[in-house]
């Protein structure tokens, strides 16, 4: 507490009255200190684990499995939790480089380690439009091909309509793209693969992970 409390006071000081007395070494101490970086893989496999939790619920009964408990010689219906469903959509257009499309990919396995059952991730893959629609189990068997120009909201709208209905779409892009006008029912994280000077910021209704700083 003292050191968070120091901190706070060098970086008041420094952005009221300008560095003045204090040593740049410290300074810069203190900003880390307070502003801690985030691990963008466990900043995002928190939010795929929260929104998943929150979204999949109880479940719901079904005759095809029936309750050990009888009522009155009645046959009681049984509760069936879901599988849920998560989509990945891979942007491929062309501003996506070669280490952009491979993050994709390590996304994409990380869902599949994190998924409670592994049937229920999709993938879309496109950048204009849909170009490949999967169901995955190892995220080698995921081609992706680089190319073409890149609207993201054509991708997000056409992965909300699918049914069953995905619970969370994450979205792997570098963010030049358009997004949609009005919100998707699903739950949408966007993954960043950078920070560049022709990205359109995500509305407000989306989370988003960056997962490298800034562009190269």
């Amino acid at each position: 507490m003292l050191e968070a409390q120091t901190a706070k006071a060098i970086e008041d000081h420094v952005a009221s009255r300008g560095r003045g007395s204090v040593p740049a070494v410290l300074a810069k101490q203190a900003s880390e200190l307070l502003h801690k970086p985030v691990d963008p893989t466990r900043a995002l496999a928190a939010k795929v684990k929260y929104a998943v939790d929150c979204t999949s619920g109880f479940g719901d009964y079904s005759y095809s499995r029936f309750s050990n408990r009888a009522a009155g010689g009645c046959i009681l219906p049984n509760n069936v939790k879901p599988i849920p469903r998560v989509t990945v959509i891979v942007d491929t257009s062309g501003s996506m480089g070669g280490d952009d499309l491979a993050l994709g990919l390590e996304i994409i396995g990380n869902a599949l380690r994190n998924l409670p059952d592994p049937r229920g991730l999709r993938v879309l893959v496109g950048g204009t439009r849909v170009e490949r629609a999967v169901n995955v189990f190892r995220k080698e068997s995921v081609e992706l091909l680089e190319g073409g120009g890149t609207d993201m909201s054509v991708l997000i709208q056409q992965a909300a309509e699918d049914r069953p209905e995905p619970k969370v779409i994450i979205v792997v892009t570098d963010t030049e793209t358009p997004w949609p006008a009005e919100p998707v029912k699903p739950k949408v994280l966007v993954c960043a693969t950078r920070k560049s000077r022709w990205m359109r910021p995500p509305p407000a209704w989306m989370d988003v992970v960056y997962l490298r700083p800034k562009d190269k």
